[in-house]
């Protein structure tokens, strides 16, 4: 990620991306953003490895949830357009989705694993962004049409660190530190996660995360 930076600082430091066209110069701010983003996700994985959940610190401030899925969505938009997959974005609770307190640099993790799995997995169809304001949480639903998951892999999920690809209803190369990941940080914010889903038959993933 560091390298990836530095070539692009370097191209915009001797000029080069100042005489690019209009597309052009989307993408180069489209890469910065996504370098910096994968950037911040290496720091959070390795502060999840290198650290227990009780010794981890957070970083809590106002968290407009809405704003980091829109982020998401966009970032992953090309992917999903490459394999036909619909990317949607429901707000429910009249549409105001409220401000969380939390760890931001760490929530944008765990909106962005989740769409990266959902799109990983799924193989045609939609991908569908839910966030519901409820009394005491803030719910994050990220349903897809993929192949699904066994029981015993969502069993595997929510307590191991690796999930082995026999798990699953079709060759895969494994969850890896994914969702257990994103499981570890939403219980640091005292929140909880749900996976719903069978072979064949798609996945839903419900984070709750506290108002």
């Amino acid at each position: 990620a560091t390298s990836i930076r530095n070539s692009l600082f370097l191209l915009e430091k001797e000029g080069e991306g100042n005489n690019l066209t209009e597309r052009g110069r989307k993408y180069f701010e489209s890469a910065m953003k996504a370098s910096e983003r994968l950037n911040n996700l290496i720091k959070t994985i390795n502060q999840l490895l290198e650290t227990s959940p009780m010794g981890m610190s957070l970083d809590f401030s106002s968290v407009q949830l809405e704003l980091i899925i829109e982020e998401a969505i966009e970032g992953k938009s090309s992917q999903a357009k490459e394999k036909g997959i619909v990317l949607n974005f429901r707000k429910s609770g009249g549409g105001i989705i409220p401000e969380i307190q939390a760890d931001e640099a760490k929530v944008k993790y765990v909106v962005w694993e989740l769409l990266t799995n959902a799109l990983k997995y799924a193989e045609k169809g939609e991908i569908t962004v839910e966030a519901v304001p409820l009394e005491d949480y803030v719910l994050l639903s990220v349903a897809d049409d993929g192949v699904g998951i066994s029981p015993e892999a969502v069993d595997s999920i929510l307590k191991e660190e690796f999930v082995k690809g026999d798990f699953f209803h079709k060759t895969q190369e494994g969850l890896g530190l994914g969702l257990f990941t994103v499981k570890r940080i939403v219980d640091l914010h005292k929140g909880k996660v749900e996976i719903s889903s069978k072979p064949g038959s798609g996945t839903t993933v419900k984070v709750y995360l506290p108002r």
